[in-house]
């Protein structure tokens, strides 16, 4: 994601209109991890199809990159606290304060595969 500190993450509504999220990110062995809430929209979209658009964006949301084709997963509970090391490693104290003002319990864990990986 060339340096960038936020991931955009475009998934789609079952209309097939497009909603685009800026999200903290890390990789883990060439696969992109990111959090966000159990029942929110973006994981419900993801649930339903993990077809994707990403790009390396700035925290408004705004592209600064070329966009990529990607296949997004929620991971198994198992797999979440690999997730979470990575990205409190990545943003290191802001993370830690963050992830004490949000509940982890109510929180998902999304992989992001590049198409065909």
């Amino acid at each position: 994601m060339g340096g960038s500190r936020y991931l955009l993450l475009v998934s789609f509504r079952r209309d097939g209109r497009a909603v685009a999220t800026p999200l903290w990110f890390a990789e883990i062995d060439g696969v992109l991890c990111a959090r966000t809430g159990r029942e929110s929209g973006k994981a419900k979209r993801i649930r339903r199809q993990g077809c994707v658009l990403i790009a390396p964006c700035n925290w408004r949301g705004r592209p600064r990159g070329a966009v990529a084709r990607a296949q997004a997963r929620i991971l198994d509970h198992d797999d979440t606290a690999v997730a979470e090391r990575a990205l409190t490693a990545r943003y290191g104290v802001v993370r830690r304060v963050y992830s004490r003002l949000v509940p982890t319990r109510d929180a998902v864990y999304i992989e992001v595969g590049f198409d065909g990986a």
